[in-house]
Formats: C-alpha cells, sequence, structure tokens
C-alpha cells in the first residue's frame, strides 16, 4: 500500500493522496491491507483503494463497493473505486501505481 502512495503522490494528475482513516470510506478504512483515498484529474474524480492480504479479501472488498453506486476495478489483491467513471489517462494513473 505505501508504495502505491508514494507512487500516486508522484503522478501530476493526482493530488491529495491520503492514507488517514478519517480521509477514507468505511470499507478502505476498514480493509485488512489498508486503504488509500486520492483526486484524480481536472475534474478531481475521487477514487479510493481498498487492499486485501489476499485475492478473496479483495473479493469481499469488491462485494462491498458493489453496494454503493460507484465504479469498481479489482486488481489482485487491491479493489479502486471511482466515485464518478475515469477516462482513460486517469485511469492508468492509478492502475499504474498498483504493484
Amino acid at each position: 500500500m505505501e508504495a502505491t502512495a508514494d507512487c500516486l503522490r508522484g503522478n501530476e494528475l493526482v493530488s491529495n493522496v491520503s492514507t488517514a482513516s478519517d480521509d477514507l470510506d468505511v470499507i478502505a478504512d476498514n480493509a485488512p491491507g489498508g486503504g488509500i483515498r486520492a483526486e484524480v484529474g481536472d475534474e478531481n474524480i475521487e477514487v479510493q483503494l481498498a487492499f486485501g492480504r489476499t485475492d478473496n479479501d479483495a473479493d469481499t472488498l469488491e462485494e462491498g463497493y458493489e453496494l454503493f453506486d460507484v465504479s469498481v476495478t479489482k486488481r489482485s489483491n487491491a479493489v479502486i473505486a471511482w466515485t464518478f467513471d475515469p477516462n482513460d489517462e486517469e485511469r492508468s494513473a492509478v492502475e499504474d501505481c498498483l504493484s
């Protein structure tokens, strides 16, 4: 999670990167591997990343996000939840930081 947060902080399309509990939604805040909140692009689209310790954890996190009206992408043990659908450049800015 920390490597992902550092990568996001280094991307000019991404701002306000935080791992603080007060900034995370309830799912990211309670994720077994931690969470990240950031804003992406010119419109400052909010994105939450929730990390599981395993792929099964991520499946559970994904199911939680599907209860809300957000766009969700699962990548290995991480789930990315967007408040609005990002464009390709915004999506890549976040997904490319997952290692």
